[in-house]
């Protein structure tokens, strides 16, 4: 048993998950310790949370270790999980309305209010004498759709899925593709026939785990092998992971390249590394990569390092190309490699003053 600062422990099965998770999602962005008090009452949101921009994914863990006879594990999945869990998840819903204003720690130290997010609600549970089960659960009262897995499968989905944006685009796919006259039962799901024109017809099986990662790739025309540029994007996320810049949030950052798709992450990781060698031959140089969600990335290599230039740039940047959020990369090559950036975050509105800057500028805005 592991202790947990709101004065329950954490078992072996949630700190599993909770390991699972950080080498997924980074711990800047899991939380573990959800327990709060309301109206006199401890309350706990969930086991585990997963908070990325305005997406929250709760997670209710339950665990089984005596084995006992085939209809008694029957009645536990469906007293402990189906019953038990799954109104805990319910009841997650009002708790994070309750929850308003409360600042929760995730794993490393940093605060936030969990309300007001999306919520994807998962169920993971931890019994090897259990083979067979209900992949998720849906209430027609409540429209809640809810993820239900075993510890394998849970697992499997986790390593298996290589970026994190593909495992809330899956976790939200493996509730709709059973035919709701089906719900809460995934046993009698026929094998579903992808058409390729490219590979030609195939056909995947959805009643394991695997069969449903694969349905999800092959329906959405995704190659989900480890190429370089993916393990490149890890990489470069371990580096700004470790990096904390004065008072900078490091979230603000990573939220943004946690939810990048994989097309984007080619692109990302393309400039990034062709910025890096222009540095070292200390060429002056700017690659844009402006996204339709209203985020732009501008990787800049230097000759020299002077910030009031570079954040005169982001500030350019950003105007320039109407974006939300600018974040500018900016490497500069000496006896080392250095990397800093820059992340300038508001609504675009017209300026005649940054109108008068990009005249005064000159032929350079043209890069921006």
């Amino acid at each position: 048993m592991f202790p947990k600062k709101g004065g329950n422990n954490i078992t072996n099965s949630e700190k599993i998950c909770s390991i699972l998770c950080e080498n997924k999602f980074l711990p800047e962005f899991v939380f573990n310790d959800l327990n709060f008090e309301i109206n006199k009452s401890q309350k706990e949101l969930a086991d585990l949370a997963i908070e990325i921009n305005n997406v929250l994914l709760i997670i209710q863990v339950k665990e089984r270790n005596k084995i006992l006879s085939k209809e008694e594990e029957r009645k536990w999945l469906k007293g402990t999980v189906f019953n038990t869990a799954i109104k805990q998840v319910k009841d997650s819903f009002k708790l994070q309305a309750d929850s308003k204003g409360i600042f929760f720690k995730n794993i490393s130290g940093l605060s936030s209010d969990l309300s007001g997010h999306k919520i994807i609600p998962i169920v993971v549970f931890f019994n090897k004498n259990i083979n067979s089960y209900s992949r998720h659960y849906y209430s027609e009262k409540t429209n809640i759709r809810i993820n239900v897995f075993d510890e394998d499968d849970f697992r499997l989905m986790i390593t298996s899925l290589l970026i994190p944006i593909d495992i809330i685009n899956y976790l939200e796919y493996r509730t709709y593709i059973v035919p709701e006259s089906h719900i809460p039962t995934i046993d009698n799901l026929m094998d579903v026939m992808i058409t390729n024109s490219e590979t030609n017809t195939c056909i995947i099986s959805n009643k394991s785990e695997e069969g449903l990662i694969n349905s999800f790739y092959a329906i959405n025309r995704i190659d989900n092998r480890a190429d370089e540029n993916i393990l490149k994007y890890r990489h470069f996320l371990d580096i700004f992971t470790a990096r904390q810049l004065d008072d900078t949030d490091p979230r603000i950052l990573l939220s943004k390249l946690l939810l990048l798709e994989r097309d984007i992450i080619s692109k990302f990781i393309e400039r990034y590394y062709s910025t890096i060698e222009l540095s070292k031959n200390r060429t002056i140089n700017f690659y844009r990569l402006v996204l339709t969600s209203g985020i732009g990335f501008l990787f800049v290599s230097l000759n020299q390092k002077n910030i009031d230039i570079m954040n005169h740039f982001a500030y350019l940047f950003k105007y320039k190309n109407k974006l939300n959020t600018a974040i500018v990369i900016w490497i500069n090559y000496e006896k080392d490699i250095d990397i800093d950036y820059s992340i300038i975050e508001s609504d675009w509105t017209y300026d005649e003053v940054e109108e008068k800057h990009l005249i005064d500028t000159g032929e350079i805005v043209d890069y921006l």
